[in-house]
């Protein structure tokens, strides 16, 4: 192989690793509730809007401010992002973001699914196992390994006293990092080694 192909398919590589060590965040652009899908992102005071839950999280962080969506108003919510994602997943719950509210603990359940391999995957998240990120909010993170282009959601807290569940202000995923112009790319540069060895024979 020639030291031009040879630098050719370093470079590629190169920019491989680069692009999957600097994937794009990317946040919820539509919800489904039902037979009741939302895509575009609002900041009100219902916390029965999944509309509420779409787009990045809102500035604050403040409980009075709205914005966020309460899971438990809904058996599934189901967010798309665009197409494929992977982990790491952010979600943004507005209930506490202090250390005086340690006690009031609302839960999560999550599946992902890839809709053309058929894989799925499991978990849950607690709102008092993430970090303060505003007045009243949480930011929690969770790891997943895979590439899937639906989540779904659903409330596990316990609702006694006046907890009304876990309440969504906002979530975000990693985009898959390999662009389809680095496929190309890759099969361009093999083609033409094949082409090359082909010649010398």
């Amino acid at each position: 192989m020639s030291t031009i192909m040879k630098s050719a398919l370093m470079a590629a590589a190169i920019g491989f690793f680069a692009t999957t060590a600097n994937a794009a965040t990317i946040y919820a652009q539509s919800v489904t509730a039902g037979s009741v899908t939302c895509n575009v992102g609002v900041q009100n005071t219902d916390r029965a809007d999944i509309c509420n839950s779409l787009g990045a999280e809102d500035v604050g962080g403040s409980f009075s401010a709205g914005g966020f969506t309460s899971t438990a108003n809904f058996e599934e919510l189901e967010y798309s992002f665009g197409g494929f994602f992977t982990g790491p997943m952010t979600i943004w719950e507005v209930t506490g973001g202090s250390t005086n509210n340690q006690s009031y603990v609302e839960q999560l359940t999550f599946k992902l699914f890839n809709s053309v391999t058929n894989a799925m995957q499991f978990g849950s998240v607690v709102n008092v196992d993430g970090v303060g990120d505003g007045i009243d909010r949480w930011r929690i993170e969770t790891e997943f390994a895979g590439v899937f282009d639906s989540l779904f959601v659903s409330d596990a807290s316990n609702l006694s006293g006046n907890r009304d569940g876990f309440d969504i202000d906002a979530i975000a995923v990693a985009a898959v990092p390999l662009p389809a112009s680095s496929l190309l790319l890759l099969a361009g540069l093999g083609a033409f080694g094949a082409m090359r060895r082909k010649t010398k024979v």
